[in-house]
């Protein structure tokens, strides 16, 4: 992902997880033909925040190939 120097990777990152999570829960919600829909739900939402992403991981910016490649 590029970005320009005044945003923040973090900041990115935060925001994609937070709209791709979103996304899913609404995707879910919307699929009445879904047979899982109420235990993905409980699974996602248990204590009414969306808990999708695992809150420990953290960015880093690709400065060279080799760094790219160690990843």
């Amino acid at each position: 992902m590029l970005c320009e120097e005044e945003a923040k990777l973090s900041n990115i990152l935060r925001d994609f997880k937070k709209f791709t999570a979103k996304q899913i829960v609404v995707a879910i919600e919307a699929n009445n033909k879904e047979s899982r829909k109420n235990w993905l739900l409980w699974l996602l939402k248990p204590k009414g925040e969306i808990t999708f992403w695992q809150p420990d991981n953290h960015v880093e910016t690709i400065l060279s190939e080799a760094f790219s490649m160690r990843s």
